[in-house]
């Protein structure tokens, strides 16, 4: 509505928490949002795909699954990094997902 009201005519919506199409992206970015930007005044209304499998991103994604592996450890050092302002005590427990396939 925002940039409808702002006078846009172009959006290109990227649906940065996706990896991978999900029905509800597809009805709530492509359906829900597509209408509403068709009601404001957005001509034109497009999402960016997501990366699927597209074989740049799956290669990606062995590359650093195999660099987790070979370090040994449970987890990334990011993986410790808390919201800014989160105060839930159980945010960011540590697991070890690897601990049962270590050999």
């Amino acid at each position: 509505e925002e940039l409808g009201a702002k006078g846009r005519k172009n959006v290109l919506v990227i649906g940065i928490a996706f990896t991978t199409d999900h029905i509800e992206t597809l009805a709530e970015l492509d359906l829900e949002y597509g209408h509403l930007a068709e009601e404001v005044g957005i001509e034109r209304f497009e999402r960016a795909p997501a990366f699927n499998d597209d074989p740049d991103f799956m290669d990606a994604l062995a590359d650093i699954v195999h660099r987790h592996l070979q370090s040994g450890e449970p987890c990334s050092t990011q993986y410790g990094l808390r919201c800014p302002g989160c105060t839930n005590p159980q945010c960011r427990n540590i697991l070890n997902p690897v601990a049962p396939y270590e050999r």
